[in-house]
């Protein structure tokens, strides 16, 4: 029998609204919650809504194309929740209400690729790979010979696999043209 009522399904999407949309209770109930949404160069927008006890929490971010964030939140009646803006150090104090605020980041979450992507994120991408042929070739030939290990670390990682032909020097030269690289 396959049942959709799995715990499985149910940590994904606990994922979600945890993580993504950043909606954490702080008190019983959820008399308070926790705003700290984490914006993703992998999805534009989230928009969540969670029915609790204590009424309906919404959280919702999305990257502008100029690079600002968008932020909403929703606090139900007779709660009250702190929020986290991503990529600042701002904490806003929020009673029942709707809060939006669009404010430029201290990170760029329209950027296609970080210190912190994976070679194998890059596999499908003909214009990160022709990036990677000109600047990086160790690179783009690991991608080609479907290496696991290799295309599974970081290029922060790669940068000190000196046996391998690697340094920081040349990682930050090559991969300036990569970094350009819009995600949307």
């Amino acid at each position: 029998m396959n049942s959709l009522n799995h715990y499985s399904y149910g940590s994904v999407m606990e994922y979600v609204y945890r993580d993504l949309a950043g909606i954490q209770s702080l008190a019983p109930g959820f008399a308070r919650v926790r705003f700290a949404p984490q914006p993703t160069r992998r999805l534009q927008e989230l928009d969540v809504a969670y029915d609790s006890v204590s009424g309906e929490y919404g959280s919702h971010w999305r990257v502008n194309a100029d690079g600002t964030l968008y932020v909403r939140f929703r606090v139900p009646f007779g709660c009250t929740a702190e929020a986290l803006l991503p990529g600042t150090e701002e904490k806003l104090e929020l009673t029942a209400g709707v809060y939006e605020k669009t404010y430029r980041p201290g990170v760029d979450y329209a950027q296609r690729y970080t210190m912190d992507s994976r070679l194998d994120e890059m596999k499908d991408d003909p214009e990160a790979l022709a990036i990677l042929g000109e600047d990086l070739p160790q690179a783009l030939d690991s991608i080609r010979r479907g290496d696991i290990e290799m295309t599974s670390m970081a290029l922060s990682d790669l940068q000190y696999l000196f046996f391998f032909g690697y340094n920081p020097q040349m990682m930050r030269e090559g991969t300036k043209r990569l970094f350009r690289l819009r995600a949307f």
